[in-house]
């Protein structure tokens, strides 16, 4: 009698503690709620706390479907880049016109005018960054069952994404306007891509780092 007050005891102090929104979803995912389910149904007089840390290994290794989306969201914001430019510029700056000079976009720099200002591997770093940047977002969703390793590669896709949004606006930007006279217009989607490819890479992070911690919690009360 003694031992069933107890493991009751243990069992509901266990599940209150992991009843929060994002643990019942990474349950729901990782599929512990049938293993809960079974703990509190069981009758044979074992420890229902063992069944509940009793989870099937290749279920723990299923697609975290949060980070996955979250994952994929970036790489596709990140692929959009090659469609949409980042800016124009205009020569309002010396002559007051705002009639498009020049065309900026990941590839190259395109003159309307004439032949582009800049040589083709002046964007080179752009599309070698943008490019790092796709692949580690779109291969990291993948690597699920290595989630230490995970995090490693989202961590540096946010690195490379903040390198990306400062290189444009600091060097690529400025570098155009001086040696051109004109003035960025940010008119296109383009401009705004490598911030939301951000954000999805750090909502990624943050998820992925809260089911490493639940997960690391069944591992010590397994």
């Amino acid at each position: 009698m003694l031992t069933a007050i107890v493991n009751n005891y243990l069992l509901m102090n266990f599940t209150t503690r992991l009843l929060k929104p994002h643990t019942v979803m990474t349950m729901i995912t990782y599929g512990l709620l049938p293993v809960l389910k079974k703990a509190i149904n069981d009758n044979t007089g074992k420890h229902k706390l063992f069944y509940i840390c009793d989870v099937n290994k290749n279920t723990l290794e299923m697609i975290q479907r949060i980070q996955t989306i979250f994952l994929f969201l970036s790489g596709v914001a990140i692929i959009l880049m090659a469609f949409f430019p980042i800016a124009n510029f205009t020569d309002a700056a010396t002559t007051g016109s705002t009639t498009t000079y020049l065309i900026f976009d990941v590839f190259k720099v395109s003159n309307e005018a004439g032949p582009d200002p800049f040589p083709y591997w002046f964007n080179l770093p752009l599309i070698i960054v943008t490019a790092a940047i796709a692949i580690l977002s779109l291969v990291t969703i993948f690597l699920y069952k290595n989630r230490p390793l995970q995090m490693k590669l989202t961590q540096t896709g946010i690195f490379l994404n903040i390198i990306l949004i400062v290189g444009i606006l600091f060097f690529y930007v400025e570098r155009i306007e001086k040696q051109t006279g004109t003035m960025a217009n940010y008119e296109y989607l383009g401009i705004y891509l490598p911030l939301i490819s951000l954000v999805f890479l750090v909502l990624a992070l943050r998820f992925i780092k809260k089911d490493e911690k639940i997960v690391r919690s069944f591992d010590r009360l397994r």
